[in-house]
Order: structure tokens, then C-alpha cells, then sequence
């Protein structure tokens, strides 16, 4: 396995690491003792460890991209079910989040990329963490706009997610402006009178004037709803 995902000799001190570094991540666990007696000599390996070790070893060739798309497939997965598992899938989203970041550079899937950093920056934020939520929610929006433009339904709820987590870090003039472009964005798209609207006059910053647009952190703008979880 280890040669498989890395190039690297199987050696004990690379396989030491390997298994250590699946543990850190979660992706690796012993098995449940039974009668009272601990399973010697075993572990249990996370699906997303096993797809992508089984299909590295049945390729005769070195396809990078059936090796990217099988991953970001199965991480697109994960990240779902963790999202959708509410605050006990928050700690699970905190451990995947620097490895999709890293898919993003493996893959051309931009589409798929952003929705997953989409829903881990809402997870994160909704955990207390609002400033890689930022980061996420940026590159998302990136990956998403570079696919699908500036007003596509998936772009106009990335912004709405991301104006709220810059709005939880105190950024609220930038919170404030992401939110009435969306606004904005929205009327354009689909009119004035398209239903659901926010219906909010306030001041997001102090010394700002009143804009139309809600005053924090909001699951919608416009109609389009952040995912929800059972957080």
C-alpha cells in the first residue's frame, strides 16, 4: 500500500509512518475486542484508504486521472456524511479540510472541488472556526465561478456562506458588501419579487449606513440555502 500510494520502499520506519499518519487522520482504527479479547496483529481501514489503494493496485498504468477522479468521487462522499452527521461530523471536516485543498491542485474537476469546499467551510464555521472557513469559502468560490460563472445557484449560495463566516471573523464591511452583491446578483438573475427575499434593513458595521441585506450570519439570501446539517 505504501508503495502503491507513495513511490516509496516498503520499508518498516515508511510503513510505521504511513500507519501513524492514517491513525492522526482517522482513516485507520483496530478492531472492537471480542469476548473481551483484543484482535492482535489487525486494523481496520477506511473505505476511502481502500478504494483508492484497490485501484491503484489493478492499474496496469499509471492514469492519474482515474486515480484523481475515484478520489475526489469517494471525497466528495465523505464529506457529505460528515457535513450531514451536523456537530458530530465537525471534527471529521476539520481533518479533511487541508487534504481537499490539496485535491484541488491534483484534479480538474472544479466543479466538484468547490462544492466540497463549499460544505466543509460551512461545517468548519459552524464548529468555531471562522477563519479557514474563509479560506475555504474563497477557494470554493474561485473553483466555482471559474465553472459555472457569477450566477449560477451553486455561486450565489458559496458567497452567501462566505459572507457569513468573514461576518463571524469581524470582517463586516467585507461580510456587508459580499452580501449585497449577492443581493444584487439575485435581483438581476431572477427579479425583485422572486420568493423567498430578505427582508432586512440594518447596519452590519459600526458608522455604516443601513443597507438591504441581514445583519449577520443568515442561511439564505435570496432563496438559496446553505446546506443544513444537525448542528
Amino acid at each position: 500500500m505504501v508503495t502503491a500510494a507513495c513511490g516509496l520502499p516498503a520499508t518498516p520506519v515508511s510503513v510505521e509512518t504511513a500507519v501513524n499518519g492514517l491513525h492522526t487522520y482517522g482513516l485507520l482504527d483496530r478492531p472492537a475486542p471480542v469476548n473481551g479479547t483484543p484482535a492482535l496483529g489487525q486494523v481496520i481501514l477506511h473505505p476511502l484508504v481502500r478504494e483508492i489503494t484497490a485501484l491503484a493496485l489493478r492499474a496496469e498504468t499509471l492514469d492519474l486521472d482515474s486515480w484523481s477522479r475515484a478520489l475526489t468521487t469517494r471525497l466528495a462522499a465523505v464529506v457529505d456524511d460528515a457535513a450531514d452527521a451536523g456537530r458530530f461530523g465537525w471534527n471529521t471536516s476539520r481533518l479533511l479540510a487541508p487534504h481537499a485543498l490539496a485535491v484541488t491542485r491534483l484534479t480538474t474537476d472544479a466543479r466538484t472541488m468547490g462544492r466540497i469546499l463549499g460544505r466543509l467551510s460551512v461545517s468548519i464555521r459552524r464548529a468555531g472556526h471562522p477563519e479557514p472557513a474563509v479560506c475555504l469559502g474563497e477557494r470554493a468560490l474561485e473553483l466555482l465561478q471559474s465553472e459555472q460563472g457569477n450566477d449560477h445557484a451553486d455561486v450565489l449560495r458559496c458567497r452567501n456562506s462566505l459572507a457569513n463566516a468573514l461576518h463571524e471573523l469581524g470582517r463586516y464591511q467585507a461580510a456587508a458588501d459580499l452580501h449585497q452583491q449577492t443581493l444584487a446578483d439575485r435581483e438581476r438573475t431572477l427579479g425583485p419579487d422572486h420568493p423567498p427575499a430578505p427582508a432586512a434593513v440594518a447596519t452590519t458595521s459600526p458608522g455604516s449606513e443601513p443597507r438591504r441585506q441581514p445583519s449577520g450570519p443568515v442561511d439564505s439570501v435570496g432563496g438559496f440555502q446553505e446546506p443544513k446539517g444537525h448542528g
